[in-house]
Formats: structure tokens, sequence, C-alpha cells
């Protein structure tokens, strides 16, 4: 196992990444509904290109080529094969199937590339299901709470099935009413994500030091990332906009016991492209409506640079970012960068 120490400054200074618009996919309302955004949360890109968007409310997945043309349009509400109650996550599959996360249904449904119900494997008894992320292997990823007299969040490797194979770690979760602002949705600090095909990171944003963990597909702790930091205090003022924001400018509820911290978690969340990198998010920028702070690590986990976004990261493939950003209207649209490396990180 590896362990590599970062300081408090990064190895490049200035901004190192820019951001090209390179395609823009807005809902079309000439093509009927079946291709107007309602509602659009998430998407994934395979290995084409071919962008799924997945519409939470039309309870359907628009599918577009690399140009943006609209090839079809996959599913609809309803409880039947094919259909959909409440999906939150699409996932293009290294067999090149479509994956739908249904926590209406609470089940993960398989189809193909044309729309046709494969199967389905139930979450049922996983709560709070997260993921999950394909590994080599025969191997997946993903999260979940596991109740007991002291609850559990774990981060769990599965087989192709979901059956558990074995368990990377295992946090407690702190319930209510004692409440962490910062781990309020989650009552943890788990934040993990796949960090390229064979391997997985991890970090406890409620741990007191910076630390991210990697594990590949065989479950062995291959790395510890530490990088030393001096805490973001939180000032009065700071914990009275987050709890306005959080609670849309109304008090707490009253059988709840939020406690605030005197200083900002070291991170909030993890992000990978297919080359290796980190983009560990942190609350620099937290008050900055629309911008996001990120510290970037290279594939072998050197904190290379500070990073300053618009536009939130959610899938980054073949050197595009791909992400879902509202217009001036407040209309939800696909946009697609090209990722430009002022250095060779």
């Amino acid at each position: 196992m590896t362990i590599v120490h970062n300081p408090k400054k990064p190895l490049y200074s200035g901004q190192v990444l820019t951001l090209e618009e390179d395609l823009v996919i807005k809902g079309d309302e000439t093509g009927g509904e079946d291709r107007m955004f309602q509602d659009i949360r998430t998407l994934d890109v395979d290995k084409g290109g071919n962008i799924y968007v997945l519409d939470e409310q039309a309870a359907n997945i628009k599918v577009f080529d690399g140009e943006g043309h609209h090839l079809r349009t996959i599913g609809r509400k309803g409880q039947g094969p094919g259909e959909f109650a409440f999906p939150i996550g699409v996932l293009s599959t290294p067999d090149q199937e479509i994956l739908v996360h249904d926590m209406g249904q609470r089940a993960l449904k398989f189809l193909d590339q044309e729309g046709n119900f494969l199967r389905q494997i139930s979450i049922a008894d996983r709560f709070q299901f997260s993921g999950p992320r394909f590994l080599g292997q025969g191997r997946l990823v993903g999260s979940h709470l596991v109740p007991a007299e002291q609850p559990l969040a774990e981060l769990k490797l599965f087989d192709e099935a979901l059956e558990p194979a074995q368990v990377l770690v295992s946090l407690p979760v702190r319930p209510p009413p004692v409440l962490n602002f910062f781990a309020m949705n989650s009552m943890t600090g788990l934040r993990w994500n796949k960090l390229t095909e064979d391997t997985v990171v991890w970090g406890d944003f409620l741990e007191p030091e910076y630390a991210l963990y990697v594990h590949d597909a065989a479950g062995r702790h291959i790395r510890t990332i530490r990088r030393e930091y001096d805490p973001l205090q939180i000032s009065e003022s700071d914990k009275k906009a987050l709890l306005d924001k959080a609670f849309n400018g109304k008090p707490p509820p009253p059988q709840w016991d939020i406690r605030m911290p005197d200083s900002f978690p070291p991170f909030s969340g993890i992000s990978c492209d297919d080359g290796g990198r980190i983009f560990v998010k942190t609350h620099e920028s937290y008050a900055q409506e629309g911008i996001g702070s990120y510290d970037l690590f290279d594939a072998q986990g050197r904190y290379a640079a500070r990073l300053t976004l618009e536009v939130p990261l959610m899938v980054l493939k073949n050197g595009f970012l791909y992400t879902i950003v509202e217009d001036e209207a407040g209309y939800r649209e696909v946009k697609r960068y090209r990722m430009k490396w002022a250095r060779d990180v």
C-alpha cells in the first residue's frame, strides 16, 4: 500500500484547466413530449459517444448521438417492464446495456440500447443505495445504509448479480435527532467514486484529516492520499446563510438538533475522469452561486492544482466534460465541454 503525502500548496499555480463549450442540447418542444426536457438531473455517455439523458419527471431517457441529434426516447412512467416509477440514475454498462436506478420500484433495471427490457435486480433490502459502478473482474461497487442498533454506511464490492463480495469500508451513521449539518442528507461523511476501470476512491469528510483511500477491484487497499490543509472557519454569517439555504429561510425541524461545526469539512464530493485524475470538491466558493472549487490530484495521487469551475462536474470521458446546466431562463440543458489542459497533469 502506497501513502502519498501532499503539502498545503499544489504543484502548479494558476488555472491549469479551461473548458471550451463544444455542444449544447436543448429540449426540443417541436418534437413533442418525447424530445422536451421536463426535469433532467443526470446523464451518462457510452463508448460510441452517445448521450443518455435521464428525465425524472417524464420518467424516460432521451438518447442523443455525439452531434446532439435525438436518436430515440426510452421508457415511460409505469410499473411494467421497461417502465419507471421514479428513475434517479442512468448508466451505460461495459456490455453496452442501459442500467436505470428506479428508486420508485427499488430496483436496477437493465435495457438494451433500443430500450427493450432485459432484466432487473431488486435493491429493496439496501436502504439509500448509491451506485453501482462497474469495475473489472466482473465486480461492481456501490454503497448503502445497513440498519442495526448502530446503523452503518458500507461501501461494498458486489458480483454481477449484486450479491455482496467484500466490504471496503464500514462507517457509523449518525441518525437524528442530533445531526452534523454537513451530513444531514446522508447521515454520514462517506463520499466515493469509480477512479479507473479497476479502482475506486473514497473518503470520509467527517474525519479530522484530509484523506482519500484507493482500492482495486479485488478489494485491496492500494493507496492512501493525504493533503495538509488549514481548516476553513465558518463565521456566524456563514452559519446563517447555510441554514437559510438548506431550509429555504425557515427554521430547522424542531425535532432535529442541527450541529454546525466550527470549520467546513475538508471536502464535500469526489469526481474522477477516465485518466485517473481525482477532482475533490471543497468549500472555498460555497457562497458564490454556480462556482465550484476543486483540489485536483493526478493519477499518482499528487496534489497538482486548484481549480475554479463554473459548471458542475458530471461525466468526464475522453477529454470532455458532459454536464447539465440552467440557461438564463432557468431551463436545464445538456452541455459538452472540451477539457483543455495548460499542463500535462
